[in-house]
């Protein structure tokens, strides 16, 4: 039992940098039933996805490790149970690398539709499945199946792909198949509105975006106890917007006082079928304008992704 234990810790991980090896695309056919997930984010938008095959695809690490994780996306050491540094922290097999759309729009990534359809190895093992007994909880970073980051105009994206067991002894390859999905939006327009006095219950509608501005709340400071003062800006109060992009991508709302200038800048979310709600916190002046300012064109972008490489170990 002591010298398999020991063999066990010996090859608690493997990190591999490959720097140059590339792997395939997938040439995924439109699938003529939807996912349950994908069918319910799509519910109500006219705007129908168009695949678009990713560019340049690098892959550029490899982690492999046989620690089970925490529900945080910890690894645990398998002797006293304690969590390890968070260089281990992504225990199971994870796959990082880039790749470059070719579209002219400012791209945001979707990750609500996204999904990882299969990250096996070449015997068959389901590395998606937990081999520990917690539950794993995917809303810690260190849990997300898939991760996806955009930077500024740069075509280019880096993701990670990330299962939470590891091959099964012998496996020689993996392969993992994605359906990645991105927001192309372009042609900025801008609509504005007076209003008299920034109270609670008012409705306004500017441009594709619709919002009812709530009553305030008031919270008692943290710190001291106390409660806040009643007047507007003072304190932990906040007022509650109730915002309907009505399917345009929104780029922000501007809140502007009596010269023109913006007071304060909601930026997002750029793209929502449904209302969402935005706690305000306490301003300096009460605003007298809002702008609006939103993409006229868009589309969505399904990207298919097929990653297929040996393992190296």
């Amino acid at each position: 039992m002591v010298a398999r234990l020991m063999k066990l810790m010996c090859k608690v991980t493997l990190l591999t940098v490959l720097p140059g090896l590339l792997f395939t695309t997938a040439n995924l056919k439109a699938q003529g039933r939807k996912t349950e997930k994908e069918a319910t984010w799509y519910d109500g938008l006219t705007n129908r996805p168009t695949e678009v095959q990713p560019q340049k695809l690098q892959l550029l690490s490899l982690q492999v490790s046989r620690l089970p994780r925490d529900t945080f996306g910890n690894a645990k050491s398998p002797v006293n149970r304690f969590s390890l540094s968070s260089f281990l922290a992504a225990s199971g097999t994870g796959v990082y690398g880039t790749f470059t759309l070719n579209d002219p729009g400012t791209l945001l990534y979707e990750n609500e539709p996204s999904l990882l359809v299969k990250f096996t190895d070449n015997r068959g093992t389901d590395l998606t499945r937990n081999p520990g007994e917690e539950k794993i909880n995917d809303f810690f970073e260190a849990n997300k199946p898939l991760v996806v980051r955009l930077s500024g105009k740069d075509p280019r994206a880096t993701f990670i792909v990330r299962g939470y067991s590891a091959p099964a002894r012998g496996a020689e390859s993996i392969n993992a198949t994605a359906h990645l999905f991105f927001l192309s939006m372009k042609e900025v327009k801008s609509a504005s509105a007076r209003i008299p006095a920034f109270q609670a219950d008012q409705q306004h509608q500017i441009g594709p975006v619709s919002f009812t501005v709530m009553k305030p709340i008031n919270k008692q400071l943290v710190r001291t106890g106390r409660t806040v003062n009643e007047s507007f800006g003072r304190g932990k109060r906040e007022w509650v917007f109730t915002i309907k992009p009505r399917l345009k991508p929104l780029k922000n709302i501007e809140l502007l006082n009596a010269e023109g200038e913006v007071i304060k800048t909601i930026n997002g979310p750029y793209f929502h079928g449904a209302s969402f709600q935005y706690f305000l916190e306490p301003l300096k002046e009460k605003p007298t304008m809002i702008r609006v300012n939103w993409f006229e064109k868009w589309k969505l972008l399904r990207v298919p992704l097929k990653i297929d490489t040996p393992l190296g170990i």
